[in-house]
């Protein structure tokens, strides 16, 4: 994907309410309209390992031209209703971002365990800040446990976000307090450092047949659905 345009990253952070919680998939089916066409290329739900009131989605587009349309869409309201009544109150934190390697994103959110780093320079480090991030980047190609990760810039400039796989919960502590301790130690020094972790679609699903959430090829008897894995 690297040829092509950047892919358009969503991560959305939120209190979702008791029927979501009941059934996630449920309530995200009526998403599962969305075709090949409009451009979504992966959709992924959690829970917040820490704050289990809180969940996540992770939604990919082939690009941010692609979003735009569905958002300007006539189907747009209609499709997304049901998702937006999962949510109970304002997201915690939503970020788009865009990706220049998609590869390296859907294989982060095909990983057991995903863990998010959100990394914000504080004043008058921005500079500083560039460096310290592509050696946390070259790090985690070389932990035991890391099996994948995705970085880039949040659409509005002002965070640096991660998105690393980890086998297990434990090879990520392990790394924490080992390899990467001393850089995160300097991150914090410059910036604001902000960690969350999950699983994606914990379990498998009946509205998607490949890895990645890709939709299945259109098919009149068949409604197409995307979310879960």
């Amino acid at each position: 994907m690297s040829d092509h345009a950047p892919i358009a990253v969503q991560i959305i952070w939120f209190t979702p309410s008791e029927e979501y919680l009941a059934d996630p998939e449920k309530m995200l089916a009526p998403a599962g309209r969305i075709s090949s066409e409009v451009g979504m290329i992966a959709a992924k739900y959690g829970l917040d390992s820490e704050r289990q009131r809180t969940a996540v989605w992770v939604f990919g587009w082939q690009s941010l031209a692609h979003h735009r349309r569905f958002l300007e869409g006539e189907d747009y309201v209609d499709t997304m209703l049901p998702v937006l009544e999962a949510i109970i109150g304002p997201s915690s934190r939503l970020t788009q971002m865009l990706l220049n390697d998609g590869s390296e994103f859907l294989q982060v959110i095909s990983c057991l365990h995903t863990q998010f780093i959100y990394i914000t320079a504080l004043p008058p480090h921005h500079d500083h800040l560039a460096p310290i991030v592509a050696t946390l980047r070259e790090l985690h190609q070389t932990l035991s446990g890391c099996c994948g990760s995705s970085w880039g810039t949040s659409v509005d400039g002002d965070v640096q976000v991660g998105m690393i796989g980890w086998r297990s919960i434990e090879d990520c502590a392990r790394a924490f307090t080992g390899e990467l301790a001393p850089i995160i130690k300097v991150l914090k020094r410059f910036s604001r450092l902000e960690i969350r972790y999950t699983t994606l679609n914990p379990k498998p699903s009946n509205y998607c047949d490949t890895e990645n959430c890709l939709p299945r090829p259109r098919n009149p008897l068949d409604e197409v659905a995307i979310l879960g894995s």
